[in-house]
């Protein structure tokens, strides 16, 4: 099978990534130097909330139970419901700071903890805040309601979530705390694209249900015959074929200008989205320090740019957060040694744990390649003795 992985595509995923980073640090920056982000803690600790918090805990065991039995039509339901549930939930405090930084006289009663930041204990009851809880509630409705009659919103409703999801992480964990869940969910997710492979089969389930859960470039580029070898281009002319795809009005198009109508698509999950966007809003919520944040951003940047790389050069089923947290990690001891927060053991920690989740993406990257190779020689000599 031809795959190719088109530099647009990956472009777009860069911006998509830079843009959840951006204009999440930017809110949450904003409600933390305003002491907005009072908001946020007084709904999570209310007990509206917290009920509201067991109905997600059981959406996602339904989920989970649907998986594990097969139930397929069963199975996109739970979908159906986990997302409008997880989305509209996580979309609802993006809508909630964006509201609070725009419309004044809406923070309720708040006290002092231990700290630099003060914890509210009730509800706001100004009717500044009765405005900015409707004005939330009927956006996240409104959002949700937009990507299902519009399923090209879908990446839009992705990033409003993962910048949901990244607010809240960022300001629930101190810095070392968000690293050490980056760090769990790092190799959660290399053994789950490089092991089990699990979370390949889970993503091709999304991106066919078009669930906001990732975000996905998709294009069909016109390579010119003769690009790939003679052996490759007639076993996906052959696939073209037995799939129907060659009877789509754009891929026929392709073919009859004499070229190979090639998909390409490069999708990012909402975990790579909001987990980077973690970091940084932790690193400046314990520190207070903007310095340090964006270096931690940079450091993110960074890692997706390597990620979409490689997933360019080999063409494989990639972990984005091994390479994410590689670079945030080495962001991380390079703010502590040019902030003068940190001593010289905790930067090289951070340098040496970043080393080894490269060198480990690095290895099993390389394995899968060789081993995609000599399976591409198999096939292909068995064709050769059948033909013959």
């Amino acid at each position: 099978m031809i795959k190719i992985v088109s530099t647009r595509g990956i472009a777009e995923i860069i911006l998509l990534f830079c843009i959840v980073m951006g204009v999440g640090f930017s809110m949450a920056y904003g409600a933390i130097v305003t002491s907005k982000v009072s908001i946020i803690n007084s709904s999570l600790l209310s007990p509206q909330f917290t009920d509201f918090a067991y109905i997600i805990d059981l959406a996602i065991f339904g989920t989970l139970l649907m998986i594990a039995l097969r139930r397929h039509h069963s199975k996109t339901v739970f979908f159906r419901i986990l997302e409008f549930i997880v989305v509209g939930f996580t979309s609802f405090f993006v809508f909630l700071v964006f509201y609070n930084l725009i419309i004044p006289g809406n923070v309720g009663g708040v006290i002092s903890l231990p700290g630099k930041v003060g914890y509210a204990i009730s509800l706001p009851v100004t009717p500044g805040a009765d405005l900015v809880y409707a004005f939330s509630i009927i956006s996240a409705i409104f959002l949700m309601a937009f990507k299902e009659l519009h399923p090209r919103a879908k990446d839009l409703a992705t990033m409003m979530s993962s910048i949901g999801v990244g607010i809240l992480l960022g300001i629930s964990f101190p810095f070392l705390y968000a690293m050490a869940i980056l760090a769990i969910v790092a190799v959660y997710d290399y053994i789950s694209i490089f092991m089990t492979k699990v979370i390949v089969s889970f993503d091709k389930a999304l991106i066919s249900m078009n669930i906001a859960f990732l975000i996905s470039v998709a294009d069909i580029e016109a390579i010119p015959r003769g690009y790939f070898g003679k052996k490759e281009e007639d076993s996906y002319e052959e696939y073209l074929i037995r799939s129907h795809e060659a009877e789509k009005p754009e891929f026929n198009r392709i073919i009859k200008e004499g070229k190979l109508p090639v998909v390409s698509q490069v999708s990012l999950g909402e975990g790579d989205l909001s987990l980077p966007l973690m970091a940084a809003i932790s690193a400046y919520y314990t520190y207070t320090n903007y310095t340090f944040a964006w270096i931690i951003i940079l450091g993110g940047v960074l890692g997706i740019v390597l990620t979409m790389l490689l997933l360019k050069i080999y063409k494989k089923p990639l972990p984005a957060i091994p390479p994410l947290f590689a670079f945030i990690s080495i962001a991380g001891g390079i703010g502590y040694l040019v902030t003068g927060m940190g001593i010289g053991q905790v930067s090289l920690a951070f340098v040496a744990f970043a080393a080894i989740i490269l060198y480990l993406t690095f290895r099993a990257l390389l394995s899968e390649a060789y081993a995609g190779k000599k399976a591409e020689k198999r096939t292909w000599l068995l064709m050769r003795s059948r033909k013959a």
